[in-house]
């Protein structure tokens, strides 16, 4: 596996919600059957491909569903890379003490839902954000979370140049992590936060429910 220590220049908005480039792994030479490795913890292949068939069946069912496959591509790469972006939040918050509730989340959700007319409303939205409807709760949560970083180092909506200031927070955040991907995912980059690269037959987006996968 290629071994580089990653960073990651997204705002809250940027990392979770849109502007992430959306991309698609893997049993590895040094951990077989891990897709990637984060300071020993293990991502497995099945559960970066269970992630991208959850959002894939959801894009199935939607009226735009032929749409939101040509515009996602390749799930099961970005699902990973999107993956190893939670960890680095993860750690973020855990350094900087924010810790986030159930009842934090749903209350979060429900306004969601009333922003986006209701919870089929906030569906059809994380859809389009390649989020399956049993993991917005997680994406929301993630949300909070660099909600909660940002205020504990200081950044507002009238910060001085406030995505800078949280691309260095995650930046300094990711290089104290070990972060171990599988070639066939590609390779972390570190100045990009992405895997770039990568050799795996990803899933086809024109594959229909009956085939298989």
């Amino acid at each position: 596996m290629h071994r580089r220590r990653s960073a990651l220049p997204l705002s809250a908005a940027a990392l979770l919600l849109g502007g992430v480039p959306l991309l698609t792994g893997c049993g590895g030479e040094t951990h077989p059957g891990a897709a990637a490795v984060v300071d020993g913890d293990r991502i497995e292949v099945s559960s970066v491909q269970a992630r991208a068939e959850a959002v894939r069946d959801a894009q199935r069912s939607d009226p735009n569903g032929g749409q939101l496959i040509q515009q996602t591509g390749p799930l099961p790469r970005y699902t990973l890379n999107y993956m190893l972006r939670e960890r680095v939040v993860e750690e973020s918050a855990r350094r900087h003490g924010v810790e986030i509730t159930r009842r934090d989340v749903q209350e979060h959700r429900a306004a969601q839902e009333k922003q986006r007319g209701g919870p089929k409303g906030l569906e059809a939205f994380m859809i389009q954000q390649s989020i399956a409807p049993e993991h917005i709760d997680d994406a929301l949560r993630m949300q909070l979370l660099i909600d909660g970083i940002a205020k504990a180092i200081g950044v507002g909506p009238r910060t001085p140049n406030a995505d800078d200031v949280m691309n260095r927070e995650f930046v300094e955040t990711a290089r104290s992590l070990d972060i171990d991907v599988n070639p066939r995912y590609g390779e972390w980059d570190v100045d990009l936060v992405s895997l770039i690269g990568g050799t795996e037959p990803w899933i086809n987006p024109a594959r229909t429910p009956q085939e298989p996968a």
